[in-house]
């Protein structure tokens, strides 16, 4: 999760920024988990601009794509702590997401990732790489078009 305070607040004009949303200079992060970062293209009334996510769940990475419309995703990256080094964070670039075989949740998490210039999969729990598994499923393969698998 994130945490703000009240000093990292931006008052936005209702004009510019709209009335459902309050807007953040800066969040800090509850735990040293890692977060996800979702960029999709968004349309209204004639214009599209790529409007950025961040969650920290699995199940809200899921949501937020599943809200998405067909190719609309551009790019999906993690960001998370490096092992290698304490404080320090590594981004990757999620190019598949894959539900897990049936009963393989419990040790993988619930979502397996195929990394850009990766060939296998990673779990959601510590990145190891998994061994092939027949049942799983592909939920989602993002190209340069965003396709939806």
């Amino acid at each position: 999760m994130f945490v703000t305070t009240q000093g990292f607040e931006e008052l936005v004009p209702k004009a510019i920024g709209g009335t459902d949303g309050r807007y953040w200079r800066g969040v800090m992060l509850a735990n040293n988990a890692p977060w996800y970062v979702v960029t999709f293209r968004q349309e209204a009334h004639g214009f599209s601009w790529p409007q950025t996510v961040l969650v920290t769940w699995e199940t809200t990475l899921l949501s937020v794509l599943d809200s998405a419309t067909a190719n609309a995703v551009l790019s999906i990256h993690c960001l998370g702590p490096n092992p290698a080094r304490e404080g320090a964070w590594l981004t990757l670039e999620i190019v598949e997401l894959w539900r897990p075989a049936g009963g393989e949740a419990d040790e993988t998490g619930p979502l397996l990732f195929r990394f850009a210039g990766e060939g296998g999969l990673r779990d959601s729990f510590d990145g190891a790489a998994l061994a092939p598994l027949t049942g799983r499923d592909l939920l989602f393969r993002v190209s340069t078009a965003g396709v939806r698998g």
